[in-house]
C-alpha cells in the first residue's frame, strides 16, 4: 500500500540538511561585534604605531567574513517560507537604512548636525540596520501566521 503524497502527515525528509542553529549565528554575530569593540577599543585608548593600528583595524575584518558566511549557509538551509521571511526582512531593512542614512546627510549638509561626527554615524547606522532587520523581520513573520 503505498501512500499520497498529498495526503500522508508522516514528516518528509528535510534535503537541506538541519535548520541552523539560533546560538551559532548569535556567537558568529557576538564574535564580531566583540572583535569590532575591541579593535575600537585598542585604536582609541592605546599608542600603537601607524602599521600596528593598520593591523588593529582590520582584525575585525575575519570575523565579519564569518559572520556573513554562517548568515549565508544558515538561509540556504532555511526552508521557503523561512527564507521569504528573511528576504522581506532585508527588503525592509536596506532601503530603510539607506533613507535613513541619507535623510541624515543631507540634514548635515544643511549645517544643522555640526556635531555629528563620522565615527558616530556610523555607530549610529551601524545599529539603526540590524535594528530595522529585526524589525523587518517581525512584521514579515507575522504576515505569515
Amino acid at each position: 500500500m503505498s501512500a499520497n503524497r498529498f495526503t500522508d502527515n508522516s514528516p518528509s525528509p528535510d534535503l537541506r540538511g538541519p535548520q541552523p542553529k539560533r546560538a551559532g549565528l548569535i556567537l558568529t554575530a557576538l564574535l564580531a561585534a566583540g572583535a569590532l569593540i575591541s579593535a575600537t577599543a585598542a585604536l582609541k585608548f592605546s599608542d600603537l604605531s601607524g602599521p600596528w593600528r593598520l593591523v588593529v583595524a582590520l582584525l575585525p575584518v575575519p570575523a565579519y567574513i564569518y559572520f556573513i558566511l554562517t548568515q549565508i549557509q544558515a538561509v540556504r538551509r532555511m526552508d521557503e517560507l523561512q527564507q521569504r521571511i528573511e528576504l522581506e526582512a532585508l527588503v525592509f531593512a536596506f532601503p530603510s537604512a539607506f533613507v535613513g542614512i541619507l535623510t541624515t546627510w543631507l540634514i548635515w549638509v544643511g549645517g544643522f548636525l555640526p556635531w555629528l561626527t563620522f565615527s558616530d554615524s556610523v555607530a549610529f547606522f551601524l545599529v539603526l540596520m540590524i535594528a530595522l532587520h529585526v524589525i523587518g523581520r517581525a512584521l514579515a513573520a507575522r504576515r505569515y501566521r
